[in-house]
């Protein structure tokens, strides 16, 4: 998919600079890092406190995801990339798990809320 994007989208993706397999089924391959620097938190604190960043954030991160499903075709996945994900889990698999994590009975009851819709 990486390749896919770097071929078809202007927007900067992380290249692959080797791609291979350790001999079972699971392959590897190491990514040219995205040029310049990441701070996810401090964006995320600078967004909230100003709606015109944002939006600007919005509008951009819309026009990728726009550009990458107009120029990537599900046929150039055909065979490789699954057409469900496989997730979320099944409701009781995270029930089951999201006691071990947290006894907040409003928290789990949201959960369980979301789950129901699911």
């Amino acid at each position: 998919m990486l390749r896919l994007l770097k071929e078809r989208c202007t927007s900067l993706s992380p290249g692959i600079l080797v791609q291979g397999t350790l001999g079972t089924e699971f392959d590897f391959d190491v990514r040219a890092m995205v040029p310049g620097m990441s701070d996810p938190r401090r964006v995320l604190d600078l967004a909230r406190g100003n709606a015109e960043l944002a939006a600007q954030l919005g509008r951009e991160v819309g026009a990728i995801l726009a550009e990458q499903h107009g120029r990537v075709s599900a046929a150039d996945a055909a065979g490789w990339l699954p057409r469900q994900p496989g997730w979320p889990e099944r409701g009781e698999w995270i029930r089951e798990r999201l006691v071990r994590v947290t006894t907040d009975r409003l928290l789990i009851a949201g959960a369980d809320a979301v789950i129901a819709r699911l």
